[in-house]
């Protein structure tokens, strides 16, 4: 079930839409959950986080998208199942587990560059460029910076094509920072430059003045 309020802010929606979610809490025995998306905000949720948070709050993030993903797997759903997959990463991630977050965003990517694997075309190549982000961001964690900025530099380098969202501005903003600790100023500069670029293209003005700061010589 689907409800839709909308109206201008200070009107009560959000009061409205929690006791309409009390009152009818009974008839799902099974659980109810306040989610906020962030709609209106500069940075609104994505489905992933949503469904990770959702995960999270039963404290069996992982197990559920474990299950899905052989499911997936044995029904031949491969798109599904790299889904799944890296689900399963950003879980590993949140927990502070990279090897383990970087194992399973090493096999998206493996099944996501295989013609042979069973992926829709279309969907490994939009999936492609978030795939070597994640798996950039795990390599840094780890401190093998050289291999995350090669790593985000190719997923950067896809993501210029795609219309300027959050993840590229948070790859370019990553890879500067990486930049910077490995001494090499002027690209990390360069790098913040345009990661305040297309921050700023996203409304997002606070994230925009940190990477300008960040650009400045």
């Amino acid at each position: 079930m689907v409800g839709l309020i909308t109206g201008p802010g200070g009107t009560g929606k959000t009061t409205l839409a929690v006791r309409a979610a009390h009152m009818l809490r009974p008839s799902f025995p099974g659980g109810a959950f306040f989610l906020d998306l962030f709609g209106m905000s500069q940075r609104p949720m994505a489905a992933g986080d949503a469904l990770r948070l959702l995960l999270r709050a039963l404290d069996e993030a992982a197990g559920p998208a474990c299950r899905a993903a052989e499911m997936f797997k044995t029904l031949g759903d491969i798109d599904s199942y790299v889904q799944c997959l890296s689900l399963i990463g950003l879980c590993r991630a949140d927990e502070g587990r990279y090897s383990e977050a970087l194992d399973y965003f090493g096999k998206t990517l493996a099944l996501i560059d295989d013609e042979e694997s069973g992926m829709t075309p279309a969907i490994a190549a939009q999936s492609r460029p978030y795939a070597l982000f994640r798996i950039g961001k795990c390599l840094g964690a780890l401190g093998r910076r050289t291999e995350a900025i090669t790593t985000l530099t190719e997923a950067v380098g896809f993501m210029e094509a795609l219309h300027p969202n959050f993840r590229q501005a948070e790859a370019l903003e990553s890879l500067a920072g990486l930049l910077a600790q490995e001494g090499r100023t002027g690209e990390s500069r360069r790098t913040y430059a345009r990661a305040a670029q297309v921050f700023k293209a996203i409304d997002d003005a606070e994230a925009g003045s940190r990477c300008d700061a960040l650009a400045a010589p």
